[in-house]
């Protein structure tokens, strides 16, 4: 029996290590070519400012390779990455795809799959069958004035919004995002019953976020959901804003979506840089915006998510869920009240 347990914990160590020297070595020869190539060109939504840390802890180490950031974000930038991609003209070799077009890449299959485990990216943020990598998690959450508003009165929960308290004092952005995400686990009728209801509230419509998060620590509004946390960081913990905020239950949210296009010019470098991103570049974000950190790992916001009871993440929906993607929000709008 004895020598049974030592046969088996052998093997073990074996595979084990037989496992490590060869990732060790995709890695090296992963990095063999990527300094070869000498460069990657990568888009995103992040801040320059916000990128920069990113960028010269990477250069620091594999001096080798140069990294230019440029940020693009919005409608129009993934318009002209399809464009660039249907036409040939690949500019960028580390994408950023907003959730909402992720449908629209992944059928174009414009995203390389990669294999990013065996490089060493945590595994939870490995995303769309290895197209994508998580680097940075964005939920929306309740936030108030905590001058105009005791932290122990304000709404914690989507239903204590519907209190008749908060009629005319509660704002919200035009663009139902939040709510989109809400579909992956309400379902279409549960969201717009609750829409319909939010709409009697009265709600100030406002179009953007940091603007009105600014305006809320001015004390123009009470209380304003669904918002970036991020935002929150950036206005109340950054500025000194007298905001506070609350997790509701489920969680609206999504992971910026990285990966490597097709037909990239450094295609090496790019997953080098995006492996290095998803396996300890990620916790960089901890510094610059906790809010934007991903929910894994040790950072601030997992020890949040651990201390909320059965808290459930609200992902972007699937095109099974909603496959008229942009009929869905006209109507969740419509249910808000703000087009009639």
């Amino acid at each position: 029996m004895k020598r049974n347990s030592w046969t088996l914990l052998l093997t073990v160590m074996v595979i084990f290590y037989g496992t490590a020297n060869a990732a060790s070595a995709k890695l090296a020869e992963l990095i063999k070519a990527a300094e070869k190539e000498g460069r990657v060109s990568w888009v995103g939504v992040i801040r320059e400012k916000e990128a920069k840390p990113f960028v010269e802890a990477f250069e620091k180490k594999y001096p080798k390779i140069k990294v230019d950031y440029q940020r693009q974000h919005g409608g129009q930038a993934m318009e002209r990455l399809i464009r660039e991609y249907q036409t040939g003209h690949i500019v960028y070799d580390i994408v950023q795809i907003h959730p909402d077009s992720l449908h629209e890449f992944i059928k174009m299959d414009a995203i390389e799959q990669v294999d990013w485990a065996g490089l060493g990216v945590f595994p939870d943020i490995i995303l769309r069958d290895n197209r994508f990598v998580g680097i940075s998690e964005a939920p929306y959450c309740i936030l108030y004035n905590n001058k105009l508003i005791k932290p122990e009165q304000a709404p914690k929960s989507w239903e204590d919004l519907l209190d008749p308290r908060w009629k005319g004092k509660l704002v919200t952005d035009t663009r139902p995002s939040g709510f989109l995400r809400l579909t992956s686990v309400w379902g279409r009728e549960r969201v717009l019953d609750y829409l319909h209801k939010l709409a009697a509230q009265k709600p100030v419509f406002v179009r953007g976020q940091t603007q009105t998060i600014t305006l809320m620590a001015a004390g123009d509004y009470y209380v304003g959901a669904p918002y970036y946390l991020h935002s929150y960081v950036h206005v109340a913990e950054k500025k000194g804003g007298p905001l506070g905020f609350n997790i509701p239950n489920p969680l609206p949210t999504y992971f910026l979506n990285f990966g490597i296009i097709k037909g990239a010019k450094n295609p090496n470098a790019g997953k080098l840089l995006l492996s290095w991103l998803g396996s300890e570049g990620y916790k960089i974000m901890e510094d610059i915006n906790w809010g934007r950190s991903i929910p894994y790992g040790g950072t601030k916001k997992e020890e949040l998510y651990k201390g909320i009871k059965g808290l459930k993440l609200a992902f972007p929906p699937s095109d099974e869920q909603v496959p008229d993607r942009h009929k869905w929000v006209l109507e969740m709008t419509k249910a808000m009240g703000v087009r009639k």
